[in-house]
């Protein structure tokens, strides 16, 4: 009994033994981790040292300039995209990751859609030519109307003209002689009715010319 209830405690103080040693590595491992959570946190490499140690620093001794050129670029065209979008994009120029056939068919394009356009541009030249045209075709017909009215009234004043004249020819033409014949028939007549005794027209003439002379 007395060694059985000698092992006991015995047994008890190496079992609170290891549990304390447990404690401590489990302790131990908390820590690193924390250390390590902290060292990730800080995003320290683990190379600090050969990095701040700049005599031994091959980048600096042969510098890629092709690589600082392009992060200076690609650091500038963020800064500008989230500075303004538009700005950076009318300003910055764009990366071109066509291939050669792209290429080609993109200037394809361009030159056929610029015979398009110019193939439109002159088929509107040529209607606005012809709505013109027809504009001053139909102005220089109305004015040629307008001529052709004055022209007929001018045919029809000289014809009235000419007429008239030709009728006043036709009355020069008359003799003398005829007019003075015209005139003394009236007469005749006109003494015929006043002396209607006397029918021969000699002695008619006669018997005035003798009261004529009397006179």
């Amino acid at each position: 009994m007395a060694s059985g209830s000698g092992t006991g405690p015995e047994l008890c103080l190496c079992q609170t033994d290891g549990v304390i040693e447990c404690a401590a590595a489990m302790d131990d491992t908390i820590m690193s981790k924390n250390m390590k959570n902290d060292h990730l946190a800080y995003n320290v490499p683990d190379n600090a040292n050969l990095i701040l140690n700049t005599s031994t620093d091959s980048t600096l001794e042969c510098p890629s300039y092709e690589a600082l050129r392009s992060d200076r670029r690609r650091r500038t065209r963020e800064s500008m995209q989230a500075v303004d979008s538009r700005l950076a994009a009318s300003v910055l120029p764009k990366v071109d990751n066509l291939t050669r056939e792209e290429r080609a068919a993109i200037v394809l394009q361009k030159h056929f859609r610029g015979h398009l356009a110019r193939k439109a541009y002159i088929n509107l030249l040529w209607a606005q030519f012809d709505q013109e045209e027809g504009k001053e075709l139909t102005c220089v017909v109305a004015q040629e109307t307008v001529i052709t009215k004055e022209l007929i009234e001018e045919a029809k004043r000289l014809k009235k003209a000419l007429k008239q004249v030709e009728e006043g020819e036709l009355l020069v033409e008359k003799s003398p002689a005829a007019v003075s014949s015209d005139i003394s028939h009236e007469l005749q007549k006109g003494l015929l009715q006043q002396f209607p005794q006397t029918s021969d027209m000699n002695e008619l003439q006669e018997g005035l010319l003798q009261q004529f002379l009397q006179k």
